[in-house]
């Protein structure tokens, strides 16, 4: 599976990573009890030319006991390595596409490159990528808080007024019964017509998870993602047609594996869990040749990487020629970051349509 990248001539001279906390509209459970904020980590990039660019590497495992300090420590040795004599543009996106580093930092860098490029040439990542739409209109899922019954319906009403039309509910956290008063509450408040999206996050044994998609089947979700704690079982579940993947799935030999196996009719993309913009694409074409139906999410991230994620959508439906499906920004929904929710996001350049100077104004890592 292979996204033809763009050629690129110019050298990066400099190179600075801003990390700063951003508050969360309500806490979220992690590993170590409740979590208030989410840490974002930016990568900001200058070309020889004076163009600029800018990606996002959050970490992915920010609930975890105990993330991974992989992260930071390539990012630092990346940045030393450009502040150190500067890398070819070229070379630094291949090291993006083939080197073995986290995820997140070759994400990173990819989006930043093609950032960088897009402003050069005046035009959207989106179009750097292939896409035509100047300015297409991407529908928006809204992730719903974890909360009570009440609370969530409350929410799940406020944005369908707002002309959002896709919702996603966490569920497999609690008992089940909480899992259908919640989901059942939230599908009353956005009515039939609207999509609803479940996701458990692996959270279920094969048995559990026949029982909990059968007491949960009157909510009539779009589908449920990751039902199972080991993926491979989800073909003995039986009900292919309502089942997404995700987090099992982090690169193209995960998703041949998967698609050899079955189970599954949809695949979730996120570009910080499979290594960028270019990855995410070659996975989409590939999901689409395989008849599968291909959603992309953020990482609970900063409007840089809910940016970066719409744009690649937007391509990525392009060259499928299907029409756009609702994408997850949960870092719009979680993130008390000033931006407000609506029910379309449009893709706008120059490159990611992101002002570097406000995204970038934290302290340096």
């Amino acid at each position: 599976m292979v996204v033809t990248p763009p050629n690129l001539t110019g050298r990066i001279v400099d190179a600075t990573i801003v990390r700063q906390p951003v508050r969360l509209r309500y806490p979220l459970r992690g590993a170590r009890g409740p979590v208030t904020s989410r840490a974002v980590r930016l990568l900001h990039l200058r070309a020889d030319d004076g163009c600029e660019g800018v990606g996002e590497g959050s970490s992915v495992d920010w609930l975890a006991a105990a993330p991974s300090p992989a992260v930071a420590s390539t990012f630092r040795i990346l940045v030393e390595r450009i502040r150190g004599g500067g890398l070819s543009e070229a070379d630094l996106l291949e090291w993006s596409i083939d080197a073995n580093a986290p995820a997140a930092v070759r994400a990173a860098v990819q989006t930043a490159l093609l950032d960088l490029e897009a402003r050069r040439r005046g035009c959207s990542m989106a179009a750097v990528l292939g896409a035509t739409d100047p300015c297409l209109p991407m529908p928006v899922s809204a992730l719903i808080g974890d909360d009570e019954p009440v609370a969530m319906a409350r929410e799940a009403a406020g944005h369908a007024r707002r002309g959002i039309a896709s919702f996603k509910v966490k569920v497999g956290r609690r008992h089940l019964a909480d899992d259908v008063a919640r989901v059942s509450a939230v599908r009353k408040a956005i009515g039939s017509d609207a999509k609803l999206r479940l996701d458990a996050n692996a959270a279920w044994s094969l048995d559990e998870a026949k029982r909990a998609l059968d007491v949960l089947a009157p909510a009539q979700a779009e589908f449920i993602e990751e039902p199972l704690r080991d993926a491979a079982g989800t073909v003995l579940l039986g009900i292919a047609t309502r089942i997404a993947l995700d987090e099992s799935i982090t690169s193209s030999d995960d998703l041949e594996r998967a698609i050899a196996r079955g189970g599954f009719s949809v695949l979730v993309l996120k570009l910080e869990r499979v290594g960028g913009p270019l990855a995410a694409l070659a996975m989409a074409d590939r999901a689409t040749r395989a008849g599968l139906g291909i959603v992309f999410t953020d990482s609970i991230e900063s409007a840089v990487g809910r940016a970066a994620t719409a744009h690649v959508a937007a391509a990525a439906y392009e060259r499928s020629a299907t029409y756009p499906v609702a994408v997850g920004l949960g870092g719009l929904f979680l993130l008390d970051d000033g931006d407000r929710a609506e029910g379309e996001i449009l893709v706008l350049g120059p490159g990611l349509g992101i002002d570097i100077d406000q995204v970038v104004g934290g302290a340096p890592a």
